[in-house]
């Protein structure tokens, strides 16, 4: 009895350590996202809320909507490349309301962001 309620313990904390390393890992997303607004496009982004989300489909890093109110909402995988995810999301809020997803306004913006991002 005293080793089942051992090892149910020793699940539950080893457990809780996987939960609070992962969760640890995955906090600072929207921190990160005002950096890449601060450091490559000076601040200028609008507010952006970001989530990490499991479930992309595989060919997606990111995924954006544009809420109501102005805001945008961004889900990004857990594995993905933050600064290049970001960036390339920044330039999908500065082109957002362009008829081709991938235009000549967000090429333009993805190469400027690839220039600022070896300069640093």
């Amino acid at each position: 009895m005293r080793l089942g309620i051992a090892i149910v313990a020793i699940v539950a904390i080893c457990g809780s350590l996987v939960y609070a390393s992962h969760r640890g890992k995955r906090r600072d997303l929207n921190g990160r996202y005002r950096e890449v607004n601060e450091r490559y496009f000076g601040g200028q982004l609008p507010r952006a809320i970001l989530h990490y989300r499991d479930d992309l489909p595989d060919d997606e890093m990111a995924a954006i909507t544009k809420q109501g109110d102005g805001n945008y909402l961004i889900y990004v995988r857990p594995d993905a490349d933050l600064d290049y995810v970001l960036g390339h999301e920044a330039c999908h809020i500065i082109t957002f309301d362009e008829q081709a997803q991938h235009g000549e306004r967000w090429e333009a913006c993805m190469r400027r962001f690839a220039h600022k991002r070896r300069t640093f």
